[in-house]
């Protein structure tokens, strides 16, 4: 009887502590910041809302990682004045940004069953796919009217037939990859869209 009871811990240990962890982000950019500088554009990050339970705890760690590529940005680090409150007194642009990450994997648990039958721990064949998709879509106002808003969106796939088990770095290499093509793409339609302000 104990050795069932440890049977069905080691097979439910397997399969799910192979989990992919989602919850990956660029490297924020450690930017200096050019201090007195006479700028007409003030900004004011209003809303930032990651849609996915899963990444709601480092939602706090996504803006950071966000607005450090936005104020390198070369336009935007000399003509843009970010602030933390939006101040009525003076001229602000205010941006919402809505992300939506989406992980689709699909498994063949039955290729991997040599691994936790008899036991072994090694098995090489383990059938993984990931699609993953991240959609980011930001708005800009000014006085609180919508004055712009647009999409991007970036999606990449990846399948591994061998030592798909527990090696999920690729998996998560691909995910970091990206979600910084995706901010690198919204950060240029911003400071393109601000440029012409």
């Amino acid at each position: 009887m104990n050795l069932n009871k440890s049977s069905y811990f080691l097979i439910i240990f397997f399969l799910f502590s192979c989990n992919l962890d989602i919850r990956q982000l660029p490297t924020p950019i450690q930017n200096s910041e050019i201090e007195n500088k006479e700028t007409k554009i003030n900004l004011y990050i209003r809303i930032f809302r990651i849609e996915n339970n899963l990444l709601n705890e480092i939602q706090p760690a996504w803006k950071y990682t966000f607005t450090s590529y936005l104020k390198n940005d070369y336009f935007i680090s000399n003509n843009i004045k970010f602030s933390d409150l939006n101040n009525e007194n003076k001229d602000f642009y205010e941006i919402d940004i809505l992300m939506k990450p989406i992980a689709n994997e699909v498994r063949n648990y039955w290729l991997s069953l040599p691994v936790i039958f008899p036991f072994t721990g090694y098995w090489p064949i383990h059938y993984r796919e990931l699609e993953y998709f991240i959609d980011i879509h930001y708005s800009v106002y000014k006085n609180n009217n919508l004055i712009y808003s647009n999409n991007i969106f970036e999606k990449d796939n990846l399948t591994l037939y061998f030592y798909g088990l527990i090696r999920t770095q690729k998996f998560e290499n691909l995910i970091e990859d990206t979600n910084l093509r995706a901010i690198n793409s919204c950060v240029k339609s911003i400071s393109s869209f601000l440029s012409q302000l």
